[in-house]
C-alpha cells in the first residue's frame, strides 16, 4: 500500500501529538468511521476530506499551544519587566501589526 509523504507526515504528527488514543478515540476526534482510521493507520491512501480532518485538528492544537505560551509569557513579561521594557514589547507588537496590515492592503 502506498502512502504518501504528506500522509505519513501529518499522521506522525498526530501520533506525536495525541500518542495514546485508541482507534476509538481517534475516529471521535477526527469524525473519521473507526473502520478507516484502522486502515488509514495501516497504509491506505487517505482521502483529501480525511486529511483535512486531520489537519485541522492538528491546526488548532498548534494555536491553543501558541495561545497559551503567547499569554504565560505575557504575564511573566508584566510581572518581570520594568514599564519602559513593558512599552518596548507593545511597540513591537503595535509596529507588527502595522506590517502585517500592509501586506495585506498590498496583496489586495
Amino acid at each position: 500500500m502506498y502512502q504518501s509523504l504528506l500522509q505519513r507526515k501529518v499522521l506522525d504528527e498526530y501520533k506525536t501529538i495525541f500518542p495514546n488514543q485508541t482507534i476509538k478515540e481517534v475516529a471521535i476526534t477526527t469524525k473519521i468511521h473507526p473502520s478507516r482510521v484502522f486502515r488509514l493507520l495501516n497504509g491506505y491512501e487517505m482521502k483529501i476530506s480525511e486529511y483535512e480532518k486531520i489537519d485541522k485538528i492538528l491546526r488548532e492544537n498548534n494555536a491553543q499551544n501558541y495561545y497559551k505560551e503567547f499569554f504565560n509569557l505575557t504575564n511573566l513579561c508584566f510581572k518581570s519587566l520594568n514599564e519602559t521594557k513593558i512599552n518596548t514589547l507593545i511597540d513591537e507588537m503595535n509596529f507588527q501589526l502595522k506590517c502585517k496590515t500592509t501586506k495585506t492592503e498590498v496583496a489586495l
